[in-house]
């Protein structure tokens, strides 16, 4: 997939030694997000997860600069009876904001929820990032919450 304005931007899944490359972007995310960057430990534990096969994370790049990223866990709803996927880690660095590279990452992920049997896909998200979403397709369902357990 290439962006509408031809600057190929390819967005892709990442596999492999290549979730490397993405721990800096990672780190980004969690920092605008207000969270600490991933130490050591965790970095294993997300290269596992990707190994197995229990996350998808697909980047987005031109040329070898990773411009935004998102990922893709498939779970089981049962109000659909059928697989259903978690995006989460949705970040487009700040300079390559507002050149499409979100909306390629929300399609990309959207195919492979599709492939994987997923009937819907879930957000969770800031007040303030609700009208993008929207914009990409999401509808309000009412309030996420979580709690930690560990």
């Amino acid at each position: 997939m290439t962006s509408p304005e031809g600057s190929n931007i390819v967005v892709g899944a990442v596999e492999g030694a290549d979730v490397l490359g993405l721990f800096d972007v990672l780190d980004g995310f969690l920092t605008h997000a207000g969270e600490a960057p991933l130490d050591e430990a965790a970095k294993e534990r997300l290269g596992e997860a990707v190994a197995q096969g229990r996350i998808v994370f697909f980047a987005a790049r031109q040329a070898d600069e990773v411009l935004g990223i998102c990922s893709l866990t498939v779970g089981f709803s049962t109000y659909r009876t059928s697989p259903i996927g978690l995006m989460e880690d949705f970040f487009v660095v700040p300079q390559a904001r507002g050149r499409g590279v979100g909306r390629l990452l929300v399609e990309r992920l959207l195919v492979e929820a599709s492939q994987q049997g997923c009937g819907s896909v879930l957000i969770g998200c800031g007040a303030d990032q609700i009208p993008m979403y929207e914009h990409f397709g999401f509808k309000r369902l009412g309030t996420m919450m979580a709690i930690d357990v560990d």
